[in-house]
């Protein structure tokens, strides 16, 4: 052995300062999982024009319940259109969710006092249509679905949650909202004991909107932050639902489409606080502090 190598591998040793190791520990954290589900600018899970039938039966569906359901129902439920009144700009898509929530109830046959959020009413108004098969019937509807069932449990273990608490199949409640020019949302928490949420943008015109989450520490500082979220066409996002958000007016003349989904477990129980790990979260990291000789 060469005895320069010799001296200098001793002398790299000797020069090294000794170490401990330390843990980092991020307590509660706000998991939130962003995927290029069908993106066309980066390598996703489908091609960009997966999700293209489901935007139009979207845009069209919207168009439709504005012109033809929403009158109606503003005329039959007073108390519903004094509520429409005095509402922002995000009472379009809030009055289409309604709609929608009874909808899929119905499709599901099940009561739609199990998928609503605290506070929302969906009552069955005589002589308004409740199906649309436009929407559930696409092909593209059980494809999406699949995909959506594949990433969040994935989502939910990296959030504590077991194999054994997963098993069984999950109950997924879709929703579209569709926004316009000059159209968004004002702050909302979907909490409906869910296992989590998801928002799926089918179509994004590019500066249009953003989604913001807002900080769940309250509002007085030094809290009261606001993380922007600038979503691209084809991007899913996954966040727990009690997380909570806004979406900025879009201010684009074109639409902006997003497929919105409540993940429950599949028995069609609701999710006790207790045992949401999302809630529960704490990510631990270490690290090495050098000791000076």
């Amino acid at each position: 052995l060469d005895p320069c190598v010799l001296l200098g591998a001793l002398g790299a040793v000797f020069a090294q300062k000794p170490a401990v190791h330390g843990e980092l520990k991020l307590l509660w954290p706000l998991h939130i999982s962003k995927i290029p589900l069908s993106a066309a600018d980066k390598p996703s899970l489908e091609p960009p024009d997966f999700a293209h039938g489901l935007r139009d039966a979207g845009r069209r569906g919207m168009e439709k319940y504005v012109k033809d359901i929403l009158p109606r129902e503003l005329e039959v439920d007073s108390d519903f259109a004094l509520e429409f009144n005095r509402s922002d700009h995000s009472r379009l898509n809030l009055a289409f969710w309604r709609w929608q929530t009874r909808v899929f109830a119905d499709r599901e046959r099940l009561t739609a006092a199990r998928f609503v959020v605290q506070g929302q009413r969906v009552p069955r108004l005589p002589g308004i249509p409740y199906s649309w098969p436009e929407f559930y019937d696409h092909p593209q509807y059980k494809i999406l679905l699949r995909r959506i069932t594949e990433v969040i449990k994935q989502y939910l273990t990296r959030s504590g949650y077991t194999e054994a608490e997963l098993e069984g199949k999950f109950r997924i409640f879709p929703w579209v909202e569709v926004f316009s020019e000059g159209e968004a949302m004002h702050p909302m928490t979907y909490t409906s004991n869910a296992y989590l949420m998801g928002r799926y943008w089918v179509s994004v015109p590019p500066g249009s909107l953003t989604l913001k989450f807002e900080d769940n520490r309250g509002i007085n500082p030094p809290f009261g932050k606001t993380l922007n979220e600038d979503v691209y066409e084809g991007q899913l996002l996954l966040y727990p639902s009690w997380a909570s958000t806004f979406i900025s007016p879009n201010m684009k003349a074109e639409a902006a489409v997003c497929i919105c989904f409540l993940v429950f477990p599949r028995d069609g129980g609701q999710l006790d606080w207790k045992e949401d790990r999302t809630a529960d979260l704490v990510v631990a990291k270490s690290f090495e502090v050098t000791k000076k000789r």
